[in-house]
């Protein structure tokens, strides 16, 4: 039943658990005893789209995927979100995508040149901006003007994340650096 509601490609040779439909406003996860222990970390990422969707509106998608894949760390058990030693690897192996392409990358781009890469560098991105007190003001007033503007699309954030301290080029320096600081354990 799930492989007649998807009805789309897998991307990068990955097996698609979850997908969230816009138009519909539902979370879709497959529950199969393969992918049992995966099943919760992608109802987190699927529900997620669908409370951004509901507070934000339309965001830009490395915004959408990264806070879908920051949520799907969540350890329930320990009440914390963990550092996604998935994406870690990727990103110490291939590197992150540049920051303005991150900012930029439409949803077919996005889903179909390295995947892979591109959800890494989205969570990494989100997850950094949460690990610090300056990161977090940025990041606060990012969604606060895409809640305040819900109804409107928010495609270009760069003026938002200027506001990081440092500008730009801080906010692209300190996240490389807080890349290659974490362990991927």
């Amino acid at each position: 039943r799930f492989a007649q509601l998807y009805n789309g490609p897998d991307v990068d040779g990955w097996t698609t658990t979850g997908f969230y439909r816009i138009r519909s406003h539902e979370a879709v996860i497959l529950w199969a005893e393969p992918w049992r222990t995966q099943a919760f970390a992608t109802a987190l990422h699927e529900v997620s789209h669908l409370l951004t969707a509901w507070h934000l509106g339309p965001t830009p998608l490395w915004l959408n995927e990264g806070l879908a894949e920051h949520f799907e760390t969540l350890d329930h058990q320990a009440d914390a979100f963990r550092v996604s030693a998935e994406h870690l690897r990727t990103l110490h192996s291939k590197g992150p995508v540049n920051l303005d392409t991150l900012l930029g990358l439409s949803a077919r781009t996005f889903a179909r040149d390295d995947a892979e890469r591109n959800y890494a560098s989205a969570w990494a991105l989100v997850a950094f901006l949460l690990d610090s007190e300056s990161g977090r003001a940025t990041f606060l007033g990012l969604l606060s003007a895409a809640h305040t503007r819900r109804c409107a699309p928010v495609s270009d954030v760069t003026p938002l994340l200027s506001r990081y301290p440092g500008g730009l080029e801080a906010l692209r320096t300190d996240w490389l650096c807080w890349i290659a600081e974490q362990s991927p354990a």
